[in-house]
């Protein structure tokens, strides 16, 4: 089985005391389905697994459903031995892109609470948009994506502990030894040519022949490229234009999109094309990178509205169409050939991947001492995130804490009263700011404290709106 980072996201949230329901949105074929059957199965008794795709192409049992009662109807007629308690019974809708009227549904069903529940699908982005109501206060949505780097060097037989002593050594800004960082390079060349989709990875470790991987890739690619079926026949042309113009944009002069060479039109703006780049990118299988004039934070102020680049959201499918069975070029790194649209698409898939959970974990925090009220708010917070935190020092000393966190060599979670108290006694000498979780019970409220002068990144932001959520779910039990 592959190791996917999102398993303990998933498991996590499934054990939490939330009311809200999963849902997994990704590119087809990146893992989804089998993904939260694994966890589905291992922590449930009973597990109803529905393929909402299967369903409308055969029975369509769930085509017209619009209550609550009749969806419990019809998935009993599928599996009502398996309809037991909410704590031992999952229900998995997968593919509900394809009912979007369940969607909505998910609102009403996280109400009744009968049972507890979990979503994937693919083009949720274009669907939801198109949803009349959407049930944004029930749903928690993340994003998935193809393998990233580390989850293959996982598949490669490296474990936690070689990849963590790898960790220490590049934030301690040390050289691995010359065996090892061979070693690492080699995967990292091989994951150039396979990428992260699991079928390639799989059939890689299984077969070690480039041609079948070629293969399931160049399958894939064509999925992609032709999946717009939803689109009239002359949209369903532009995306897969626009779509087979990625690579080439990658190399080309300006390396981005341009619009007039779509259609080799003079005069077409992107406006003209705003529904294909919307396609693309809510089916995750293009990655967007916005051009900035400005390099300044935050970077969304100077973006510019029309400079857009694309990039394939797998970088093996890229090496694919680039070079093809000619795996030399990449694996001796040879340098008449230019890699850099290669190393782009990888830097770009990794940050894709991450997105912020990457910021917080190489940011360190000062951590209360163990079995302390605070340290188990903290470890119930960074366990709903789904990582455990990098710790700067475990203190009982307020100053102390503060102090290195006025530094900026670390974040700080207090209690919201004893950080009022804090500046209440005209402690803000300390250099801090304070970003308070704003919930209703006195007991359950922390503040986040950063540095005066220092400004909170998105990652942070949706760090601490996760822990607001979270605790304001705490709240009403």
């Amino acid at each position: 089985m592959l190791y996917r980072k999102i398993a303990s996201l998933i498991e996590a949230h499934l054990q939490s005391d939330s009311n809200k329901i999963l849902l997994i949105d990704g590119a087809r074929q990146v893992g989804k389905t089998y993904i939260v059957r694994y966890v589905g199965q291992k922590l449930f008794e009973n597990y109803i697994e529905i393929n909402l795709v299967e369903d409308a192409l055969g029975a369509g049992l769930f085509a017209n459903v619009r209550t609550v009662e009749d969806f419990y109807l019809q998935v009993s007629m599928l599996a009502g031995d398996r309809m037991k308690e909410k704590e031992n019974t999952l229900i998995f809708l997968d593919e509900i892109q394809a009912y979007p009227h369940l969607l909505t549904m998910l609102k009403f069903l996280a109400q009744d609470g009968r049972f507890t529940y979990i979503a994937s699908g693919s083009l949720l982005g274009v669907t939801l948009a198109q949803t009349p109501s959407i049930p944004m206060g029930s749903i928690r949505k993340v994003q998935m994506f193809p393998l990233d780097f580390e989850e293959f060097l996982y598949a490669n037989g490296l474990n936690e502990f070689a990849i963590t002593a790898m960790r220490r050594r590049f934030e301690a800004l040390e050289a691995l030894d010359e065996a090892t960082h061979n070693k690492v390079m080699d995967l990292f060349r091989k994951y150039l040519l396979v990428g992260g989709l699991p079928d390639a990875v799989n059939t890689y470790l299984a077969e070690k022949n480039i041609q079948t991987v070629r293969e399931i890739q160049r399958e894939i690619h064509d999925y992609y490229a032709a999946d717009a079926s939803k689109y009239g026949e002359e949209r369903k042309l532009m995306i897969r234009r626009i779509y087979d113009l990625i690579p080439s944009n990658m190399e080309n002069k300006k390396k981005r999109v341009v619009a007039k060479s779509i259609e080799d039109k003079k005069g077409k703006t992107f406006r003209d094309y705003s529904d294909e780049f919307e396609y693309l990118i809510s089916a995750g299988i293009a990655l967007p990178v916005q051009a900035i004039s400005n390099p300044v934070f935050p970077l969304i102020e100077s973006a510019g509205k029309n400079l857009l680049k694309l990039y394939l959201n797998d970088v093996g499918l890229l090496t694919d169409v680039l070079y093809g069975s000619n795996i030399r070029a990449i694996l001796d790194d040879e340098t008449g050939i230019n890699l850099g649209s290669v190393y782009e698409s990888v830097v770009a898939q990794e940050l894709a991947a991450e997105g912020g959970l990457r910021t917080l974990k190489l940011c360190p925090f000062v951590l209360k001492r163990v079995n302390s009220f605070v340290r188990q708010r903290e470890d119930q917070l960074f366990f709903y995130a789904g990582f455990k935190p990098r710790s700067e020092t475990e203190t009982g000393q307020l100053s102390l804490a503060a102090d290195i966190c006025r530094r900026g060599d670390a974040a700080l979670i207090l209690p919201a009263p004893i950080a009022r108290a804090c500046f209440d006694r005209g402690q803000e000498a300390l250099g801090l700011k304070t970003y308070p979780l704003r919930t209703q019970g006195e007991r359950w409220q922390l503040t986040v404290c950063y540095p005066r002068e220092r400004t909170l990144s998105p990652a942070e932001q949706d760090f601490i709106q996760g822990a607001m959520d979270y605790y304001q779910e705490k709240q009403r039990l």
